[in-house]
């Protein structure tokens, strides 16, 4: 994925227009403000990318001689931090701030060749921290309102059967927290013991999400039905989610199925008539406020900040079914829209290249947005970042 940003730092106060608006030369910026453009003067900035309020950080790499995390200081529009990640992370996956505001560190997780996960903490000083792995995965999660260390391991057994296992750790101390727990599944992905078949794992390979069978019902003299079921891996304890309607339970399970690992997310429905947000299994109709029927309904992306609130992006496409019957392309938007409740408003736009594709977030005020090179769906020459709100 290659990335094109702008880091806008300060509050634009033009309203946004409408969707598509096709008359006069179109504003590169509406409802944010750039401020400054971050361009390596070697290699690419590369996908993982992590902000705050004052500070953005990415890995600058070529992809085979050199990866360097950065961090950069957004008021002063300079570098904090240059410093060589370990060999031994591997290629950067995922970057995250961890810490409390008065002492942030970075949490950097990488994949060596062999697909084996590694992770490290960084100090604003360059200086790694606490390092953790091999594992198969590692994340971080907040259990009991505390950040931890989740590393997820795999064994295979007998007949296909797989012993899952999770560890805990202190994000500061690299110490184990609690006992490792684990759990054995088969090929089908079942554990007969508990009669649950998992269909998903979430939160870090804290939770399993899948289905639980019925018990016998001494009241009823039969059996009760299955029913869906969270399981938490660390707790040992079930979440049961009671099926109503076995068809519409399967369709719901076939839409989750598409988005592996994640608890909420953002699609279009099959017809592409409506924007849905799904939340714990269950979808809500998102309402817009600009037409939806403007938009590449292939570029819907969403995006959660720091305080939990969830935003929604999208790319006007040029020759929608209204731009055709005037005979006059629209101008090429990416739209980003603050979610509440059910209701998506659009705060900002900026002018993009049609065909081209992009991957955004929004951190404490700030959106950043990455324009994808053609031909190479990894990392960008430059990196944006835009300011929202008061």
């Amino acid at each position: 994925m290659r990335i094109h940003a702008t880091l806008a730092l300060l509050l634009a106060v033009a309203a946004p227009a409408s969707a598509g608006e096709p008359a006069g030369k179109p504003a590169a910026l509406v409802g944010a403000t750039q401020a400054a453009r971050i361009a390596p003067d070697r290699g690419f900035v590369d996908d993982p990318i992590a902000a705050d309020g004052a500070r953005l950080a990415y890995v600058n790499t070529d992809g085979a001689t050199f990866a360097e995390l950065v961090v950069f200081e957004l008021a002063g529009a300079h570098e904090l931090v240059r410093t060589p990640l370990p060999a031994e992370l591997g290629t950067a996956s995922a970057l995250r701030w961890v810490g409390a505001a008065d002492k942030p560190r970075l949490f950097v997780v990488g994949r060596t060749e062999d697909g084996v996960a590694h992770a490290a903490t960084f100090e604003l000083t360059g200086k790694v921290g606490r390092k953790f792995g091999p594992a198969a995965d590692i994340a971080v999660v907040v259990r009991d309102g505390k950040t931890r260390v989740a590393l997820h391991r795999a064994r295979a057994g007998a007949a296909g059967a797989t012993t899952h296992e999770l560890e805990l750790q202190d994000v500061d101390t690299g110490k184990k927290v609690g006992k490792v727990k684990s759990l054995v599944l088969d090929a089908a992905g079942a554990n007969k013991k508990l009669d649950f078949r998992v269909t998903q794992w979430l939160d870090g390979w804290t939770r399993a999400r899948g289905m639980k069978g019925g018990h016998w019902d001494p009241k009823e003299n039969q059996r009760t039905p299955d029913s869906g079921a969270v399981y938490d891996l660390l707790a040992g304890t079930f979440a049961l989610e009671p099926i109503a309607d076995p068809m519409e339970h399967a369709r719901r399970e076939q839409v989750i199925a598409r988005f592996p690992g994640e608890t909420t997310f953002v699609r279009m429905t099959d017809d592409l008539s409506t924007v849905e947000l799904w939340a714990d299994g269950a979808p809500t109709e998102l309402t817009l406020d600009q037409p939806l029927a403007v938009y590449d309904a292939s570029t819907l992306a969403t995006a959660v900040d720091e305080t939990g609130k969830r935003w929604v992006g999208l790319v006007i496409d040029p020759v929608n079914p209204a731009a055709v019957k005037r005979k006059k392309a629209d101008v090429a938007y990416l739209d980003l829209f603050a979610v509440d409740g059910s209701k998506a408003t659009r705060v900002a736009r900026m002018l993009v290249t049609p065909k081209k594709k992009y991957r955004w977030g929004v951190a404490a005020s700030r959106w950043w947005v990455v324009e994808r090179s053609l031909g190479f769906d990894r990392g960008g020459t430059s990196v944006t970042v835009f300011g929202l709100g008061g």
